[in-house]
């Protein structure tokens, strides 16, 4: 075979192995469950006494907490990271706005890892296994709470069954 077949062949045999799941996972939606979501975080933080109101920003809830001097905002970033501006003028009275993604606190919006999970549980859903995966949650607070001991590792993200 000559240098230029097999040059060809090894292109096409990337471009098979890397567009054919593309594909196959354009044609099933993965849609969160995000009701679910606000369910589980206003338990998380009523459950730890703060006082919740609900409004609405970039298509996302977004909960303001308030317990004492403490002041928090949380909700919902999708995995690109669309309502994430958004999101940050809105709770930016709250503090500056940090990210809760798998068990770590990101400055900016985690990006590789939640759209890894983001094709991972399509891949799932299309083999018909449901499950979970770790929300990107915002969180801006004014300085005077402790975040960080807020259980978010608890939150999850759970998938809206499929109609296909």
């Amino acid at each position: 075979m000559s240098r230029a077949a097999r040059l060809s062949f090894a292109i096409l045999a990337l471009l098979a192995v890397t567009l054919a799941p593309k594909l196959l996972l354009d044609r099933l939606p993965l849609v969160p469950d995000e009701a679910r979501f606000q369910r589980d975080l206003a338990a998380l933080l009523d459950n730890r006494g703060y006082s919740l109101n609900r409004q609405m920003a970039a298509g996302h809830v977004v909960f303001f907490a308030s317990k004492g001097d403490c002041r928090i905002a949380a909700g919902y970033v999708d995995h690109l990271g669309y309502s994430q501006d958004r999101l940050g003028q809105v709770t930016s009275a709250t503090g500056p706005l940090r990210f809760y993604y798998a068990g770590h606190w990101h400055t900016g919006l985690p990006r590789l890892r939640p759209i890894v999970a983001h094709y991972w549980q399509r891949l799932r859903q299309t083999l018909g296994k449901s499950g979970s995966i770790d929300p990107v949650v915002a969180v801006a607070s004014n300085g005077k709470c402790t975040t960080g001991q807020l259980p978010w590792q608890q939150l999850r993200l759970y998938v809206m069954p499929s109609e296909a």
